[in-house]
């Protein structure tokens, strides 16, 4: 899948449902984690584990984590 960070492309390898309660608008950023990208959704909570930032190799969440914080930005918005 694919979505957008700060008008740059942002592609998803893999994600899926996660039991987590956070307030936030979707496509916020409610949490990062070295076990993955937790994204506000309407209807619940996605926790994103393997990403690739426009320009560089496909990454875990833990090596995202050491590359930047997503912690409070949004996903879909140019």
């Amino acid at each position: 899948s694919y979505t957008t960070l700060e008008g740059q492309n942002l592609r998803l390898w893999r994600a899926q449902a996660a039991r987590l309660d956070a307030a936030g608008l979707p496509g916020e950023v409610v949490a990062h984690e070295s076990d993955g990208v937790y994204v506000r959704c309407g209807d619940g909570i996605v926790r994103i584990t393997e990403l690739q930032f426009a320009g560089r190799n496909r990454c875990d969440a833990a090596q995202a984590l050491n590359a930047r914080n997503l912690s409070g930005c949004r996903l879909g918005i140019s």
